[in-house]
């Protein structure tokens, strides 16, 4: 690989990381919570280990529960618009 090869091959890498952040950007949250459990049903489906801090696992419920009622209660405004 020359330099310009390089150059080009880079450059393509960074366009592809700014169409990604400016996707991410407009995400919804329902999209967001859709890629969340995407995320969270793979690494169950790896078994990957898991370490036990029970101080940072009620942390993490407690912005699991809030980001769940955030999303049921998008979900029950659509559908309430729906009727």
């Amino acid at each position: 690989m020359d330099k310009s090869t390089v150059e080009l091959y880079r450059n393509r890498w960074q366009a592809v990381a700014a169409i990604e952040t400016q996707e991410q950007r407009k995400a919804t949250s329902t999209q967001r919570w859709q890629q969340l459990n995407a995320i969270v049903r793979m690494a169950a489906a790896l078994e990957l280990p898991q370490e036990n801090d029970e101080i940072q696992d009620a942390v993490a419920m407690q912005r699991w529960n809030r980001l769940r009622n955030l999303y049921l209660a998008e979900l029950k405004k659509h559908d309430g618009n729906s009727n």
